[in-house]
């Protein structure tokens, strides 16, 4: 991904999202629109625990990428 994309810094996600409902429970798909890729889940609960993971890990990869501008910029004085 070059720099000039909207998610070069990891601060958005675009997905599609699909809700249906399958016998008693709300299903649900998630579709990435630049890759195609889709995925599916069983229950709202999955989803969500899906959405928090994501978004978990891109603010530790963030924080860690600071983190070490941080500690080179301290490194340099």
């Amino acid at each position: 991904m070059n720099s000039s994309s909207p998610n070069a810094d990891n601060t958005n996600r675009v997905y599609i999202l699909r809700l249906w409902r399958a016998d008693s429970a709300w299903r649900a798909a998630l579709e990435t629109p630049r890759t195609g890729e889709r995925i599916g889940f069983e229950n709202l609960e999955r989803l969500f625990a899906y959405l928090m993971e994501q978004t978990e890990l891109d603010a530790t990869s963030n924080q860690e990428g600071k983190d070490e501008i941080h500690r080179a910029s301290n490194a340099s004085h």
